[in-house]
């Protein structure tokens, strides 16, 4: 199946740091006599990594034009609501923000302990806190543009 497949063209955990090193070109002739190079797949987590990047980038730009024209655009009547759900995206990007830091080293082996005390599998508390992080944001949109219509 899949793995089997992407066994056979990426490299194991264990050969990762060797092979991010190599870079190697493969030449193969194609049915009707054209050859075709291939870089080899230690290249593929960088220009994943970077694509990655770029996309995160590209969207943060657009965020900040997003906003901008927004702000620009909406009647007065409705800035306040705009502002409350800018504040809004802004306290979850610091909860995630502090999630991600707290996830970091032996806080998530703690965090771990605590879900299997607590939920009985290790990785529920986190997942819950994930899930209701989106929820409270979900709703918190909601309320918002109900009550600027």
């Amino acid at each position: 199946g899949l793995q089997e497949a992407s066994s056979r063209f990426l490299p194991s955990s264990s050969e990762l740091p060797a092979a991010h090193h190599a870079v190697e070109t493969a030449s193969i002739v194609l049915a009707n006599g054209a050859a075709a190079t291939a870089t080899s797949p230690a290249l593929l987590p960088a220009a994943g990594s970077s694509l990655i990047m770029l996309t995160i980038v590209a969207l943060l730009y657009t965020w900040e034009g997003s906003v901008e024209w927004v702000r620009e655009t909406v009647p007065a009547s409705l800035l306040p609501v705009v502002e409350s759900v800018l504040a809004e995206v802004g306290g979850l990007g610091f909860i995630g923000l502090v999630l991600q830091t707290v996830l970091q080293g032996t806080n998530k082996e703690f965090l771990e302990n605590v879900s299997v005390r607590v939920f009985g599998e290790g990785e529920i508390l986190v997942e819950t806190f994930e899930y209701l992080h989106s929820a409270f944001f979900q709703v918190g949109v909601a309320f918002f543009v109900a009550a600027g219509a």
